[in-house]
């Protein structure tokens, strides 16, 4: 059964090109996975013109498009492009211009032939790390029912969407009829695994498919010179889905932390009676310290992520008010003289044929071939802003008090390390005057030992106390004298250190009830 005229399929691909906090080795590898998409031979290439900081839109090959290079009848090209931030990539395959007429599982073909332009060389079906979207664009043949003809390739193109689920509105451009699907969730595991970061595909899922029928071959190829603006309005609905996923991501990370630093308080909570443990708080600071440095570098990626989404939110609302503007002048197009002046502006005090051009204008919503309504793109950015951005934004004011509280507990810790380390310092500096003023009693001793009359005869030597202890313990006669004078130095040690000891104890509760 006939169905279309001249059918096109394309694909739109889009892939990260510089992330916040990547390196230049990072660019190369998102250069490398970018153009795997495209053929080998224009590799070299495909990033000579990619060479300033900033640019709304560039276009990446110097002839535009890369038409397919293969004996296949089948008619497609490559047009890949740069978005700032963001490396887009329009494929398209058709089968050849003419007016023969294909049925609706044709549309079957051209995918199979766009995937297999993007097969790796392991078989693998490559696709954008950002996301993707297929568009269909068709004339009807025979006044078929538009949206007959769309669920039929919703089914042709076995993406697995459902028809009456994830239709969520059509709309009209240009006179043609505009189907849109799209399935959105987040599919990422509660037991993730933090040792490497997932892929977006284990984050979430996000297929998204239009078709756009038209009546006549006059407003299909109109319909065809908006997917240069496609390009850039889809760009930034994936990278809209993309930031929320990656918030999803980050979340999991920040509320990972946020256990630790529990964790870090009721430690120290358990320990600090009867006494503080300083090994155990210089671990804890340790541990708190890197926490503190992972939570803050991802509490700021998710602020990011917000801050993306935000800029695109903006970003798709302008360009739909473009495409608007642009499906409106091209409208005008079909029912003005060729002798009316542009732009729109100054048709405001025109009239033709006695016709006011406000009432022309007004004609636009109803005549045949030029009606456009794109509400049904509307519903996109205020789902977003009302659902998910309102929870990422409650999300991100959950999180940040735990930074402050982190950032507290570190202080606190290191507070009382510093206390119980100047303390011990204090307890070292008294131990070792103690032991000074002790020392310094024997050196005393000692020094005037020599004159001591048993310390001179080896013979009153023996006859003192303490020399007879050292004979029973068999001290040579002649080794007595000196160890009188060690032992006896030694003793005014001890008796100088336990004298000052008692003494600094005395003086320290004198200072106390001073205070008091």
């Amino acid at each position: 059964m006939a169905d279309f005229i001249y059918p096109n399929l394309f694909l739109f691909l889009y892939d990260l090109r510089e992330g916040l906090g990547e390196s230049k080795e990072d660019l190369e590898n998102n250069r490398k996975i970018f153009a795997s998409k495209l053929p080998e031979y224009l590799h070299n290439s495909l990033f000579n013109l990619d060479t300033v900081i900033e640019t709304e839109y560039l276009e990446l090959l110097t002839q535009r498009i890369e038409y397919f290079r293969d004996d296949i009848p089948d008619e497609g090209y490559y047009y890949p492009v740069r978005l700032n931030d963001t490396y887009g990539l329009l494929i398209a395959a058709s089968f050849p211009n003419n007016k023969t007429r294909h049925p609706t599982n044709s549309i079957a073909q051209l995918k199979n032939q766009i995937e297999a332009k993007l097969k790796d060389s392991s078989g693998k079906i490559q696709t954008g790390n950002l996301g993707q979207t297929w568009l269909v664009l068709a004339e009807l043949a025979n006044n078929k029912n538009p949206e007959e003809i769309a669920k039929q390739c919703c089914q042709t193109l076995n993406l697995g969407f459902d028809w009456e689920k994830d239709l969520p509105g059509q709309g009209k451009l240009l006179g043609g009829t505009i189907f849109e699907l799209r399935q959105y969730g987040i599919t990422m595991s509660e037991n993730i695994d933090f040792s490497s970061p997932p892929t977006i595909e284990q984050i979430q899922t996000n297929n998204h498919l239009i078709i756009s029928l038209y009546p006549n071959e006059q407003t299909a190829k109109k319909a065809a010179e908006f997917n240069f603006d496609l390009l850039r309005l889809l760009c930034y609905r994936h990278k809209i889905l993309w930031a929320y996923a990656q918030s999803r991501y980050l979340k999991e990370l920040l509320k990972k932390d946020a256990v630790k630093i529990q964790q870090y308080i009721q430690e120290i909570q358990k320990h600090q009676n009867p006494s503080l443990n300083l090994k155990l708080l210089k671990e804890i600071l340790v541990k708190s310290q890197k926490t503190l440095y992972n939570y803050s570098i991802n509490l700021g990626y998710f602020d990011s992520q917000i801050r993306t989404i935000e800029i695109n939110l903006l970003n798709y609302q302008r360009r739909l008010d473009r495409i608007r503007e642009k499906a409106t002048s091209k409208a005008l197009e079909n029912l003005l003289p060729e002798n009316i002046p542009t732009p729109i502006s100054q048709l405001s005090k025109l009239t033709i044929n006695g016709e006011d051009i406000s009432s022309i204008l007004a004609r636009l919503i109803t005549t045949p071939g030029v009606t456009t309504d794109l509400k049904f793109l509307e519903k996109f950015p205020q789902e977003i802003t009302e659902k998910y951005l309102l929870q990422m934004q409650k999300d991100y004011a959950n999180l940040s008090p735990n930074l402050k509280l982190l950032e507290d507990l570190i202080n606190s810790i290191r507070g009382i390390t510093e206390i119980e380390q100047a303390e011990s310092d204090r307890n070292f500096q008294e131990l070792v005057a103690i032991i000074g003023v002790g020392l310094g009693a024997g050196a005393s001793v000692a020094s005037i030992s020599g004159h001591f009359p048993y310390v001179n005869s080896s013979t009153r030597a023996s006859h003192h106390p303490v020399g007879k202890f050292l004979s029973k313990y068999s001290v040579p006669e002649p080794w007595l004298a000196g160890g009188i004078s060690i032992i006896l130095s030694l003793g005014a040690s001890v008796i100088g250190i336990v004298g000052v000891k008692l003494w600094w104890k005395i003086a320290k509760k004198w200072e106390q009830r001073s205070r008091r």
